[in-house]
């Protein structure tokens, strides 16, 4: 019985994380390293725009 269990273990994760259509944890650490970068780019992107906003808006304000 023990023959079975343990070969079945660690081949059950091999082909979904290979494929990734299994839609588990293959799938998920994909989806999470692809929108990582996008992610702390929107953010990054987002800081920027917020402070040029804030500048313009100061600046205005100023020279009114």
């Amino acid at each position: 019985p023990a023959t079975p269990g343990t070969p079945a273990t660690p081949a059950t994760p091999a082909p979904a994380a290979s494929t990734g259509a299994g839609s588990g944890q293959g799938g998920l650490a994909r989806t999470g390293v692809e929108l990582a970068p996008l992610v702390a780019g929107g953010t990054l992107m987002l800081l920027l725009g917020g402070l040029l906003l804030a500048r313009r808006r100061r600046a205005e304000f100023g020279e009114s």
